[in-house]
């Protein structure tokens, strides 16, 4: 069986062999560009200094309606869908619609994520995919993976986030708050939704709190892969990731650096650092 598989520009990823990536739409100054196609990350933190305000939306319709017929025309029978989490934005559903209107099978796999576990997910599909596991085994495969994961965000702004209505309630009602640094939390257990873990009064608190949730978390006996992410963020993000290496030595990990994508910094904001992991 020849499967395609599509997943969106919140991964991070370009198109390569039998990966499509569909790139998410970011406003600028009602000037709409293509992320990862004709804006980079450091273009769009740029952007971001001068104080721009920024929307995002989903591939179009059409875009997504393209994609399919192309691979039709190229003799794929099947679909895996890696999009960003359902629980911030509806590209799956729209992926799914346009798969049942062109009788081409697809194989929904629910991130509850973004950024470098959505990544991770679409490229280990792909060495699955050529290692001739069928579409079902795949999936089993990564939601497996996908049970163990989570992203813990500290942000520098809660505006970004709470101007998206990417925040649970109770996490946007946090953003009036003054002095209060909240710990956010992405995953399977908020149902792909941010939502806070934790409050404190201090970055190196939000710092603390994350090294023990994650050495905690982490002796499981499972193998992950661990990421740190940033929006411009480099010197602090670089010495976290010193202290994470050195607080999981006993761990059976892979930890290592990463920029957060264009699109998710239009909502999490320049300054903030991720630390997302999944079971490798």
């Amino acid at each position: 069986m020849k499967i395609a598989l599509i997943t969106d520009s919140g991964s991070g990823l370009v198109s390569y062999g039998d990966v499509y990536v569909l790139p998410l739409q970011i406003l600028v100054n009602e000037k709409t560009y293509l992320d990862g196609v004709d804006l980079t990350n450091h273009q769009f933190y740029d952007l971001l200094e001068t104080g721009i305000v920024s929307k995002t939306s989903l591939p179009t319709p059409k875009m997504i309606e393209d994609t399919i017929i192309d691979l039709q025309a190229k003799g794929y029978e099947a679909v895996i869908a890696i999009p960003l989490s359902s629980g911030l934005s509806s590209t799956m559903q729209t992926i799914c619609m346009v798969c049942h209107e062109y009788q081409i099978p697809v194989y929904p796999v629910e991130c509850f994520s973004t950024c470098n576990i959505q990544k991770y997910l679409v490229q280990i599909a792909h060495e699955y995919v050529h290692q001739g596991l069928n579409p079902n085994e795949i999936v089993e495969i990564l939601n497996q993976k996908i049970e163990h994961s989570a992203s813990l965000i500290f942000p520098t702004d809660l505006e970004y986030l709470k101007r998206g209505g990417r925040l649970t309630p109770l996490a946007s009602s946090l953003a009036g708050l003054l002095k209060i640094k909240p710990l956010l939390v992405l995953g399977p257990n908020t149902d792909g939704k941010i939502d806070v873990k934790s409050k404190v009064r201090t970055e190196k608190k939000v710092a603390k709190l994350v090294l023990d949730e994650l050495e905690n978390k982490l002796k499981d006996g499972r193998e992950y892969k661990v990421f740190v992410i940033h929006a411009r963020k480099d010197e602090e993000a670089t010495l976290f990731c010193d202290y994470l290496k050195k607080r999981l030595k006993d761990v059976v990990c892979e930890v290592s650096m990463d920029e957060i994508g264009a699109v998710i910094t239009s909502h999490t904001g320049l300054g903030c650092i991720a630390c997302q992991f999944i079971e490798k």
